[in-house]
């Protein structure tokens, strides 16, 4: 059996024609559509991680910001002994993360702007409330809020990693992987290096101002992507 010519339809070496399936397992070139996890749907280009790893990231940082020399002086200032600290400060911020990072993931791969946006606004919302707080139960509340925040987006962003091109999958989850625990790091240091120099709110403050950065990268990636979504293929009734 000869093989096919050339540019038919059977050479291996001609792309498909426009709008025809690709098949399972086929992958374009980095940063462009190619398929998803198991073929489920083309895969989610590489700009749409430029909002939301950012922000997971900023998430992770306010984590590890109220920890060390931070929370001994948020517990001095705010007058809590140091097991309330801990209970008050930062097991509402874990809890809160911990239990919103399966939902995060779940919505994130079906809508992960919608997740994203309101999740990037709850962060900021959550700096602010802390880095003006006026007692211990305010503070409290600040971290949940950043928890539930912290859940939602870094979720969301390990969703649109591995929804990615296998091409480029592990080198951005090696990224983002590294660049969160840099943020981790960087809480402890920075939080304690804003303490010690301008007291635990300036720490807050700092991450406030890149929450107002990052939340309006998320806005203008989920802009974006509806404005690059195709429209949607009128219905044809059956006769």
């Amino acid at each position: 059996m000869n093989p096919p010519a050339p540019g038919t339809a059977g050479d291996p070496g001609t792309p498909p024609a426009p709008g025809a399936p690709v098949p399972t397992g086929v992958t374009t070139a980095p940063g462009m559509a190619g398929t998803a996890v198991g073929g489920q749907g083309p895969a989610r280009p590489v700009w749409a991680l430029a909002g939301v790893v950012p922000a997971a990231w900023l998430a992770v940082f306010a984590g590890t910001l109220a920890t060390g020399t931070t929370l001994r002086a948020i517990s001095r200032d705010l007058h809590l002994v140091s097991a309330q600290g801990m209970t008050r400060i930062v097991l509402p911020y874990l809890v809160a993360a911990v239990l919103l990072l399966p939902l995060g993931y779940l919505l994130g791969r079906r809508a992960p702007n919608a997740v994203a946006v309101p999740a990037a606004a709850l962060l900021v919302i959550g700096l602010a409330v802390a880095a003006f707080a006026p007692n211990a139960t305010v503070l409290t509340v600040s971290r949940v809020l950043a928890g539930i925040a912290a859940g939602a987006l870094v979720g969301t962003a390990a969703a649109l990693v591995v929804g990615v091109a296998p091409a480029m999958r592990t080198a951005l989850a090696v990224v983002a992987g590294a660049g969160a625990v840099l943020a981790a790091v960087l809480g402890v240091v920075l939080g304690g290096l804003f303490t010690t120099q301008l007291g635990f709110r300036t720490g807050f403050l700092f991450a406030l101002v890149l929450g107002l950065i990052v939340g309006l990268a998320v806005a203008v990636v989920a802009v974006v992507g509806l404005a690059r979504r195709p429209p949607q293929r009128p219905a044809v009734p059956r006769r």
